[in-house]
């Protein structure tokens, strides 16, 4: 049960990284995740 609910976390907090990858990408710049780093 909660080896499931952190795999669960896991894999939203993937999808949300994929997600503002693609979307910075299609923005082109990509300067967000720069400042980030």
């Amino acid at each position: 049960m909660i080896a499931k609910h952190c795999f669960s976390s896991f894999f939203k907090s993937l999808i949300m990284a994929v997600v503002l990858a693609m979307a910075s990408s299609v923005h082109g710049a990509g300067t967000a995740e720069r400042d980030a780093v």
